[in-house]
This record gives structure tokens, sequence and C-alpha cells, in this order.
């Protein structure tokens, strides 16, 4: 009987798991790929913090074109981008990730970029 009563509930488990990742297409804290409205803001935010990047002491870049963006909620929120960018003389494939804590006043925001063909990968926090 306890047996029973073991699997009936991992089996609600797993259901209610299941019910949860297919509400928003991922579980908490999980990658969800962006689309709509909610990509739209994304590149907003992209576009932002490059140009926050080239006002400091980073290089210049400018998105040219995002292939894919994903966000995970992870103290704050966790964007990926893969990402076409222009530094005005090339345009170089990059993986971009952006990590937005907007409650801190100071440190707030981090971006990194790693692009192919560049052996180090750049990072800033502001």
């Amino acid at each position: 009987m306890k047996c029973v009563i073991y699997l009936y509930s991992l089996c609600f488990v797993l259901i209610s798991l299941a019910a949860m990742s297919n509400a928003k297409g991922s579980f908490v804290g999980g990658q969800a790929e962006l689309s709509g409205a909610d990509l739209d803001k994304a590149i907003e935010l992209l576009d932002a913090s490059l140009a926050k990047l080239g006002e400091i002491d980073g290089p210049n870049y400018k998105s040219v074109k995002v292939h894919s963006a994903t966000r995970q909620v992870v103290s704050g929120s966790l964007y990926r981008y893969n990402v076409e960018l222009s530094d005005g003389n090339a345009v170089k494939q990059c993986v971009v990730k952006i990590w937005s804590q907007p409650w801190l006043s100071v440190n707030g925001t981090q971006i990194t970029v790693q692009c192919e063909g560049d052996d180090d990968e750049l990072t800033r926090t502001w």
C-alpha cells in the first residue's frame, strides 16, 4: 500500500512539473527562447548595452543581425544572444551575454562578448 501511495505521489509530481514547463516553455531558472515583443525588448537591451560599452572603454559594436536570444531568470535576468556584430570594419559572429540586476545601483549590469576568431572574452560591468 505504501508503494502505491509513493508511486501516485511521484506521478503527481512529474505531471505537475511537466505542466509547469509547458506553460511557459521552460522550467523556472531554465532558458527560454525569446520571440515577439519579448525579443524586441531584448534587442533594445542589447543595443543599449552595446552603446554603453562603447561609451566606457569597450569597442563600438553595433548589432547587425540577431539570430537567436534567450532569457534565464537567475538572480536577475541573464540574456544570451547569438548575434552578428559590426565594429565599423568587419562583421563578426558573436555570443553576447547580458546579466541584468536592475535593483543594484552599482554594478547591476554585466556584458560579456565572445566573437569567433577572438581568443579573449570581453567582460565589463557597470
